[in-house]
């Protein structure tokens, strides 16, 4: 018998989601998130927490990153780093 997850609250809900938003490694979806197929709504709001619980450092944003302050990192549960070119910089 399957945990009723969704008759609980979404605040409750969320910490668990929270747990299995993985990233994956060819840039898919998280397997909770496939899961919740016939759901779209609920599919689509966790794909935006995803985001949110996603910290991603780009060439751009990557001089930032080390002084971001460690609470502010904290609340990120995923790292995601985008390597745009493995050319040297001058």
């Amino acid at each position: 018998m399957a945990f009723p997850i969704l008759k609980l609250p979404y605040e409750l809900q969320k910490p668990i989601y929270d747990d299995n938003l993985h990233l994956q490694a060819d840039d898919g979806l998280a397997p909770v998130i496939i899961a919740f197929e016939k759901r779209p709504a609920l599919q689509k709001a966790l794909i935006k927490r995803q985001q949110e619980i996603t910290l991603e450092v780009t060439s751009e944003n990557q001089a930032e990153f080390p002084k971001m302050k460690l609470q502010d990192i904290l609340r990120f549960k995923n790292l995601k780093i985008v390597v745009t070119s493995c050319a040297p910089s001058k």
